[in-house]
């Protein structure tokens, strides 16, 4: 007699593989809110300088004002989330860090990316774009899963 291979009901992801993902969302608004603080306090000088600049160049660096905010965070994302810790000062604070979709740490460019289609995704199809997050089981949103990258848990 022949041996058949037993016919199974395919995989489900067991309650154990998605640990790492369980809370995330709402670190990662908690993370956001430290990231933006934290981003703040890296822009409060640098306007500061750009202000007085401004004085002393009658008006010429005022320019770069209304995108100080935005490169200033951008930049901060960029370089932390894309280093070797893999995660913002407000992510390490709530236990959080950027994982690419292999497993490994993403690259800086990655990071900005990810960055970069926040902000795009946020501006045209409104913060309610976020709201994809609560529909699947990791928490991942558009510009993560655009980007190649997951957010997780420590440990």
């Amino acid at each position: 007699m022949q041996n058949l291979p037993v016919l199974a009901d395919p995989p489900v992801k067991a309650i154990s593989d998605l640990t790492p993902y369980d809370g995330v969302l709402w670190r990662r608004v908690a993370a956001y809110v430290a990231d933006l603080f934290f981003a703040a306090l890296l822009t409060l000088p640098l306007g500061l300088f750009l202000i007085l600049g401004g004085v002393a160049t009658f008006g010429l660096l005022w320019a770069p004002l209304p995108f100080l905010w935005l490169t200033v965070n951008a930049l901060y994302y960029a370089f932390l989330a894309g280093g070797s810790k893999a995660s913002t000062w407000g992510q390490r604070m709530m236990g959080l860090r950027l994982v690419t979709d292999e497993g490994q740490n993403p690259m800086m460019f990655q990071a900005f990316l990810q960055v970069f289609l926040f902000y795009a995704s946020v501006l045209i199809a409104t913060p309610l774009i976020l709201l994809v997050g609560l529909f699947n089981a990791k928490g991942r949103l558009i510009h993560d899963m655009l980007s190649s990258v997951t957010v997780k848990k420590l440990g």
